[in-house]
């Protein structure tokens, strides 16, 4: 099962945040080798379990850099557009999104 998990830093950690966060290729360089190593070998059975190994490694590899990339990007639009005035909690403002005031929802639900 996969969880996405969620925490605050300074705006000012998020470069050494994306640092920390950046996947380390050894274990997919060692399974690449591996794998090589098995057709060398011609043990074409052994290599279809690596190559499971190899697509999971992948899927985690390719997950991890699409999750920094949306950091990045936001990181990018925060400096482009400067920092908002005051701190956004999500929790508190669930109706203030799209124009729609929390004074407004009663007149969205009742037209839907």
């Amino acid at each position: 099962m996969e969880v996405k998990v969620q925490y605050v830093v300074d705006i000012e950690e998020i470069p050494e945040e994306l640092t920390k966060r950046m996947p380390r290729a050894d274990d997919l360089m060692e399974s690449l080798a591996i794998l090589e190593g098995s057709f060398i070998e011609s043990d074409i059975a052994y290599s279809l379990r690596v190559f499971e190994k190899v697509k999971k490694q992948l899927y985690h590899l390719n997950r991890r850099i699409l999750d920094l990339e949306g950091i990045a990007r936001g990181y990018v639009n925060i400096l482009e557009q400067g920092p908002p005035t005051q701190d956004i909690h999500l929790e508190d403002n669930a109706f203030s999104f799209d124009g729609i005031e929390e004074t407004d929802q009663t007149a969205v639900t009742e037209e839907e």
